[in-house]
C-alpha cells in the first residue's frame, strides 16, 4: 500500500510573473538560528526533513582536520575550500583536486563519483573535490580506497558521529541516504540544518578541538570563494560581495544554506520545486529580512540571482519576485 504524502506545509517564497500576469509560485520553507540557539526566523515548516545533500560538505571535511594524521596529510586551505566545495570544473579547480589526489597516491579513476555526461572522468563532477577529501582521508589514516563510499565505512561513521552532536541529534532519528554522487547523506529536520550553519559561523560551547576545525573549514572557504563554487555563481558571489561575512553552500533539489560570521546566524532554506535557483532567491530574502545584508549589498545579488526573465530572442517578458513575507 503507497504511504500517503507527508503534510508539508510550505509557503510561497518566490513568484515568477510573465508579463503582468502571475505564472509560477515556488512554494517552501526557511528557518533561521543564532550561536545561542534561538530561533530568529521561521516561515512554512521548520520540522521538514530534508537530505542535506551538498548542504554536508563543510562538515564531511571535518575528520581530516580532527584526528590525527601525518602532517603531509593535511589539507592546505585551497584544497579545504574545494572539499567542502561543488565546483564548476574550471581549470583551477581541476587542478587543485588533482593535487588532492596525488598527496592521497589516489587517481582519478580512484573517486566513486560519477561521470558527467560528454565528460571524459570523475574530476569534472561537481563533487569531486569531497571525494578527492575522502580519499586522502582513507590514506591518512590506512584506510582501504575501495569502498570508502559505504555508509559502514569508518570515515562516514566519522562524520555521522560528529553531524549527530552539532545537531543534536540522535542516531535511531536521522536517516542515512546516498547522495547523488554516491555518497552516505543523513536526512534532517530544516531547522536543524539551520543549526548546523550557526555552529560554521560561530561556533560556541564545542569542544576545542571541534570548534577549531569547524572554524578552519569557515576560514577556507572565505579565502577562497571561488574553490566552493565557481566564477559568478551564488555560493561564491555571496561571499565575494560580503568579502566573507556570509558563507553559502547550497545542495541539489532545492536546498540553500547560509553562515553569518558576526551574528553567528545559521539559515537553511528548502524550495519544494527541486530548484536550486529559487532556493537562493529566497535566501536573500531572509537575509534582508533579518537584516543581514545592507542594501546596496541586496540590490547587486538581486540583479544577479532575482534577474527579468526573457525569452529566447532577448526580450524582457517578466519577472522574478520574493513573496511578501521575504521581501
Amino acid at each position: 500500500m503507497p504511504t500517503a504524502t507527508p503534510a508539508v506545509n510550505a509557503k510561497p517564497l518566490v513568484l515568477s510573473y510573465r508579463g503582468p500576469v502571475l505564472e509560477n509560485v515556488f512554494f517552501g520553507h526557511a528557518v533561521a538560528f543564532d550561536a545561542h540557539g534561538k530561533r530568529v526566523f521561521s516561515l512554512g515548516n521548520s520540522a521538514r526533513l530534508t537530505p542535506v545533500r551538498s548542504g554536508l560538505k563543510p562538515f564531511q571535511a571535518l575528520p581530516i582536520l580532527m584526528d590525527e594524521v601525518p602532517a603531509h596529510f593535511r589539507p592546505e586551505e585551497r584544497e579545504l575550500a574545494i572539499m567542502c566545495g561543488s565546483h564548476a570544473a574550471e581549470r583551477e579547480h581541476l587542478e587543485t583536486v588533482r593535487a588532492i589526489l596525488s598527496r592521497a597516491g589516489a587517481a582519478e579513476g580512484d573517486l566513486a563519483c560519477g561521470i558527467p555526461p560528454g565528460k571524459g572522468s570523475r574530476i569534472y563532477h561537481n563533487c569531486s573535490g569531497k571525494h578527492a577529501g575522502m580519499l586522502l582521508y582513507c590514506a591518512a589514516r590506512g584506510f582501504q580506497k575501495s569502498g570508502y563510499t559505504s555508509p559502514q565505512h569508518p570515515l562516514h561513521e566519522r562524520i555521522l558521529n560528529e553531524v549527530l552532536k552539532l545537531s543534536r541529534s540522535v542516531r535511531p532519528e536521522v536517516p542515512v541516504l546516498i547522495d547523488g554522487c554516491g555518497a552516505p547523506v543523513p536526512a534532517l529536520p530544516l531547522e536543524k540544518i539551520a543549526w548546523l550553519y550557526a555552529q560554521l559561523a560561530k561556533p560556541t560551547g564545542l569542544p576545542a578541538n571541534l570548534a577549531a576545525s569547524l572554524a578552519k573549514v569557515a576560514a577556507a572557504m572565505r579565502a577562497y570563494p571561488v574553490m566552493v563554487n565557481g566564477t559568478g555563481r551564488f555560493d561564491t558571489r555571496l561571499n565575494e560581495i560580503t568579502h566573507g561575512q556570509i558563507l553559502a553552500k547550497c545542495g541539489a533539489d532545492g536546498l540553500s544554506c547560509l553562515a553569518h560570521r558576526d551574528s553567528g546566524i545559521g539559515i537553511a532554506v528548502k524550495s519544494e520545486a527541486p530548484d536550486i535557483p529559487m532556493a537562493q532567491a529566497a535566501s536573500l530574502g531572509v537575509l534582508r529580512r533579518l537584516n543581514l545584508l545592507d542594501s546596496r549589498d541586496y540590490e547587486e545579488l538581486a540583479s544577479e540571482f532575482l534577474p527579468p526573465r526573457r525569452n529566447s530572442n532577448g526580450l524582457d517578458v517578466g519577472r522574478l519576485q520574493l513573496a511578501s513575507e521575504l521581501a
